[in-house]
């Protein structure tokens, strides 16, 4: 191995460059920022941007380019994530580089069971943002509809899933018969868009 250059921002700054200029189909950036951090003394990207004191690459940006994310992190069952974990990733898109012509957007918000969730990919940075953010706002709304869940007794909860794994569902509506479960999932909506109107403006 090299010797170890200081983690400085002109280093990092520099190694993001050179990575980008490698980058292919065939040899994704993330590989490419390894092994810049490899000539700079450092067994791979995650460990020299934590030596430069980051905790996430890209960090301070709305939608992080490559971030550096924590070990297993798309092969950890949600409810297994710490609450720090999760109040760094939950619900929050990043963006991964897969060439210099195409960029996923990501986030970590329960649409898989063990994993980020692809949301989708775009030609540039800023369209993959855009994108995410499209996608991630769609996802909160459908996943804050309230859903029928069948009981033991053959009645109907509905219920507002948990935002996140480490959150209790809502309860909205308990003991349904099946037959009338539109007309109370229709009242909600009508209670739920009154109070609405009635929130004082900010």
């Amino acid at each position: 191995m090299n010797e170890r250059k200081p983690a400085t921002n002109s280093l990092l700054t520099r190694a993001k460059r050179e990575a980008k200029k490698a980058t292919t189909a065939a040899k994704p950036y993330m590989e490419n920022l390894d092994e810049q951090a490899q000539l700079a003394g450092y067994p791979d990207w995650r460990t020299l941007a934590m030596a430069n004191g980051q905790r996430n690459a890209g960090e301070g940006e709305e939608i992080p380019l490559d971030p550096v994310l924590p070990p297993n992190f798309d092969n950890t069952p949600n409810e297994e994530r710490s609450k720090a974990h999760l109040d760094r990733w939950w619900d929050r898109p990043f963006i991964r580089t897969i060439s210099e012509s195409c960029f996923e957007a990501r986030c970590l918000n329960g649409g898989a069971w063990d994993r980020s969730t692809h949301l989708g990919v775009a030609p540039t940075v800023e369209e993959a943002r855009v994108l995410a953010l499209k996608k991630q706002a769609e996802w909160i709304e459908i996943s804050s509809e309230p859903i029928a869940c069948m009981r033991h007794d053959h009645l109907i909860d509905l219920v507002i899933m948990a935002r996140r794994p480490d959150l209790e569902n809502t309860v909205l509506a308990s003991g349904i018969r099946p037959e009338d479960v539109p007309a109370v999932r229709a009242k909600l909506l009508v209670n739920q868009a009154s109070t609405d109107d009635k929130s004082p403006a900010i």
